[in-house]
């Protein structure tokens, strides 16, 4: 079921312009920095062809209207805005009702605003969440209008449930060189079993699992 709300979401709740441009996808409230050299070295005219005044809620408050105990996914691509939706969700960052962020980071100075990763994670970082991937987008930094990144944060508090530590032990019965290694003995116990106890030592594991394609070494591991 998909909910359709006219508003933006901000820092504060409030009435304020928002530029439209030519291009939709870069509308902002953020008005463009035509006298960027970002934007005079690539030879195109950018323009806000109309201003309009909406609505800003926040995610906080959003929340509480909406009666909506947490989050899963929020996806945040508002033209440099993001960072103001941040300190607007602050109770829910620092009460854990959000679970992941996606987050558009544009690091060029193609808006009149510019800010770096510490202006996104001072909001993040001490409410438990993490950075776990960066997927660039508009990569090509000669002729680009925008140069940025999407950048995936987890809460610690349910990433750890997601991303378990594995070990996994692939065995197969046709080694070339010493044929059947995993299942000759040492100190009358399969080589594949002293390897299996030495990884259950490790501290950092969660599971250990031992691969093959072999019966044979399946039942002797059902053994131990």
């Amino acid at each position: 079921q998909v909910f359709c709300n006219n508003f933006a979401l901000g820092n504060i709740i409030e009435e304020r312009n928002f530029n439209i441009t030519a291009s939709s996808g870069k509308s902002s409230f953020y008005k463009i920095n035509n006298n960027a050299d970002w934007i005079k070295n690539r030879k195109f005219a950018t323009s806000i062809v109309s201003t309009e005044k909406v609505k800003v809620n926040t995610v906080d408050n959003y929340l509480i209207e909406r009666e909506i105990d947490s989050i899963d996914f929020m996806k945040l691509d508002t033209q440099l805005y993001e960072d103001k939706i941040l300190e607007g969700s602050l109770y829910s960052l620092k009460n854990n009702k959000i679970k992941i962020i996606l987050v558009e980071i544009i690091f060029n100075d193609y808006y009149e605003k510019y800010f770096t990763f510490s202006d996104i994670e001072k909001y993040l970082i001490p409410n438990n969440f993490r950075m776990v991937g960066i997927d660039l987008m508009n990569n090509n930094i000669l002729k680009g209008s925008l140069f940025g990144a999407d950048v995936y944060y987890f809460n610690k508090n349910y990433f750890k449930f997601w991303m378990r530590k594995v070990i996994l032990i692939p065995t197969r019965i046709n080694s070339k060189r010493l044929p059947a290694k995993a299942l000759l003995k040492i100190e009358n116990i399969p080589m594949i079993i002293h390897t299996y106890k030495r990884s259950c030592l490790s501290k950092l594991k969660d599971e250990v699992y031992i691969c093959t394609d072999s019966q044979k070494i399946i039942d002797v591991c059902k053994k131990y």
